[in-house]
């Protein structure tokens, strides 16, 4: 990334920070294809990222991801999105369609444990929608 580009993404991301997350995090599980962008940082200069990082009063760590959790508006996603769309970019229409579809969270597993019943794994929703019953 130019230093432009980098304030740029920098100004999205400390505007809204909901926007990132970590790269691994047990609240979340994906399903298959598009997960949302990790972000890393690889430079070793000194350039604007790194200078602003340090100045920031949460520093954004080294890797983390954008466009796994809904954030007031995705700017970071888009944006990132967006600069692939420059001459002699690697990047796909293909992968951009499937990325602007946005991300797949799979239902978050729930254990439940009846008296006889045993050990029981099922999602949130099957439970809500009466679909297991809960021995209590």
């Amino acid at each position: 990334m130019s230093e432009t580009e980098e304030k740029e993404l920098l100004k999205i991301i400390t505007s809204d920070p909901t926007q990132i997350s970590p790269v691994y995090t047990p609240e979340e599980e994906f399903g298959l294809g598009y997960r949302g962008f990790i972000v890393r940082e690889i430079k070793t200069d000194e350039g604007i990222w790194s200078r602003t990082n340090r100045e920031l009063e949460r520093p954004l760590p080294m890797e983390f991801r954008v466009g796994s959790k809904p954030a007031k508006q995705a700017l970071a996603t888009e944006w990132l999105l967006r600069t692939s769309e420059k001459k002699n970019s690697k990047v796909t229409d293909q992968l951009r369609e499937e990325a602007a579809r946005g991300v797949v969270l799979l239902p978050s597993p729930v254990i439940i444990w009846g008296e006889g019943a045993g050990l029981t794994l099922a999602s949130a929703e099957a439970v809500q929608q009466g679909e297991i019953p809960v021995v209590k």
